[in-house]
């Protein structure tokens, strides 16, 4: 047997011996994950890649293949031995070499004799593309437009908010009367903690078409649920990836100028501001992947003030792409600094803290506004003809 065929031997066995331990090599070569792994499944913290607030988890059935998910990630989710990869800047040879030592191995050994593959692991039925498109569409068919008479919670939670202005009925935008919130318990099971009135987002992907629903439940009196995860994005069918998509709050496949925003209160804050197209990414990693519509010529990026760093970094990757493309973008951060205790602010907290008005005529919001109609000038457009009302 040649050296190469000795070499794929070994790597095969490291990769089989590897396959149902991967909760315990990666708590070893990872460590900076191990609070997501102490809950496998059913915690998310705070990606060590990225640095997006509660964008990263572990899969449930993690010992398998060391499955993990981010939006950092481009198809949003890794393996484990792309995270090994990934996280120690290894090559795929020294990654076997190192995870071969933790499980005990001797290392790569000329003539080493067969080994049986490791019993195969149990493994979840994942549900398909069909049963997901369908589950979402019963959602949303049960759903209510914002302004139907029955969906008064959704109102008070934006009124609560401070940005009760939105213009009504947003397309992408309804409110579940009364969806089931489910906590995921140590046996795989599911608990259900109760139904409660939920915001349903749809998410779009680039070409338009349904991705997935982003859900945020609230209470009948317009407050936020306490629950650990009261914000859950749906599963996305494998044949739309979300990468590059965003909720659409307005149609800006023909608009020059688009504001965006990571969270939905952020950018609907952004909207009652500017009067103007506004999408929302929902986090920093999908804000910096995000893929903006042909006609757009000029972007504002509405983008969180975190201690973190990852809002202004994700805006500045997204700007310098955009530039790239030849788009106008401005980066916009709330003008205030960063209070002691706090992690992040964004422009609803600025809204929700001086008022809608205030927020129109501060002074940088006019500034940003003048550049605004200055690049529109520019193209032969007048404002009023991207105004949303």
């Amino acid at each position: 047997m040649s050296k190469l065929d000795e070499l794929k031997r070994f790597t095969e066995q490291v990769k089989r011996n590897a396959s149902g331990q991967w909760d315990r090599l990666l708590w070893t070569l990872v460590p900076e994950i191990q609070p997501a792994l102490d809950r496998k499944g059913k915690r998310h913290i705070t990606c060590p890649f990225h640095g997006g607030a509660n964008d990263f988890r572990v899969d449930r059935n993690v010992e398998r293949d060391g499955r993990c998910y981010c939006t950092c990630f481009p198809a949003h989710s890794i393996d484990g031995w792309g995270l090994v990869m990934k996280a120690r800047d290894w090559d795929f040879p020294r990654a076997v070499e190192e995870v071969d030592a933790v499980l005990g191995g001797r290392g790569y050994q000329p003539t080493t004799p067969f080994v049986p593959p490791a019993r195969a692991e149990k493994v979840r039925k994942e549900p398909t593309d069909a049963e997901l498109m369908a589950r979402m569409q019963k959602w949303w068919g049960q759903a209510l437009e914002l302004d139907d008479p029955a969906a008064s919670a959704a109102r008070l939670y934006l009124k609560g908010r401070k940005i009760g202005e939105v213009l009504l009925p947003l397309s992408d935008v309804r409110l579940h009367p009364d969806l089931g919130y489910y906590r995921e318990k140590d046996d795989d099971t599911f608990e259900k903690l109760g139904s409660y009135p939920c915001l349903l987002s749809v998410i779009r992907a680039p070409d338009g078409r349904v991705s997935t629903l982003h859900r945020a439940w609230i209470t009948h009196d317009g407050t936020k649920v306490h629950h650990e995860d009261a914000r859950k994005q749906y599963s996305s069918p494998k044949a739309v990836p979300i990468t590059g998509g965003a909720i659409r709050l307005d149609d800006a496949m023909r608009s020059p100028v688009l504001h965006v925003a990571e969270g939905l209160e952020t950018a609907l804050a952004a909207r009652a501001i500017t009067r103007q197209p506004t999408w929302s990414t929902v986090n920093a990693g999908m804000l910096e992947r995000l893929q903006v519509p042909d006609a757009v010529r000029l972007v504002v990026i509405w983008a969180d003030l975190d201690r973190s760093g990852a809002g202004e970094r994700a805006a500045k990757a997204l700007a310098e792409r955009l530039v790239g493309q030849g788009i106008a973008v401005m980066v916009f951060l709330p003008p205030v600094p960063l209070p002691d205790g706090v992690k992040t602010i964004d422009w609803n907290d600025i809204v929700a803290t001086i008022g809608l008005d205030a927020c129109r005529n501060h002074f940088q919001v006019l500034r940003v506004m003048r550049w605004v109609n200055d690049q529109l000038r520019l193209i032969n457009v007048r404002p009023e003809q991207v105004a949303i009302a």
